[in-house]
């Protein structure tokens, strides 16, 4: 149930792409090294809900092993199909970076993880709906050095 204000001038309805994405996903991540090997997998299971003036995503990431992990982003509007992303917590992996993303089109999202300092990309993804319940995530990794790290892909459906 969501607690968005139903308001004309509330920001979150200018943006038609962002809104496709609540509800609770599940799905397979991939992580290929660059010379497109896989160096691990795991499944994922994410909710994405309105919450007033923004979104909150939380994703849950879940090992072979049985371990989980948990990582909550706050997004928020700033305009013209763009948002900037908020970490939840203490979570010291992305305090030196700027994490932005932006509506393109009808049915894809571009999210930007910039470090602050150089400019530089450590992460580029791309979610493309392919219909109302399914998405495909797809992610260029960099490493400090801006050398490539890896690709991540990640196929989900809503549950």
């Amino acid at each position: 149930m969501s607690t968005l204000d139903s308001s004309s001038d509330n920001l979150l309805n200018t943006y038609k792409v962002f809104s496709q994405n609540v509800g609770k996903w599940e799905g397979n991540v991939r992580f290929l090294d660059a010379d497109l090997q896989e160096l691990k997998h795991y499944k994922i299971a994410q909710t994405f809900e309105e919450v007033v003036d923004k979104w909150v995503l939380t994703n849950t990431y879940i090992y072979p092993d049985g371990t989980t992990a948990s990582q909550s982003f706050d997004i928020i509007p700033i305009g013209g199909g763009k948002v900037k992303l908020e970490v939840v917590g203490e979570d010291a992996r992305f305090k030196d970076y700027d994490l932005t993303a932006l509506e393109q089109e009808d049915n894809v999202i571009t999210f930007k993880v910039i470090n602050k300092a150089t400019g530089t990309p450590r992460e580029i993804e791309t979610i493309t709906f392919a219909g109302k319940d399914h998405r495909v995530r797809t992610a260029t990794v960099f490493a400090e050095d801006s050398t490539l790290k890896g690709f991540l892909i990640i196929k989900e459906e809503r549950i």
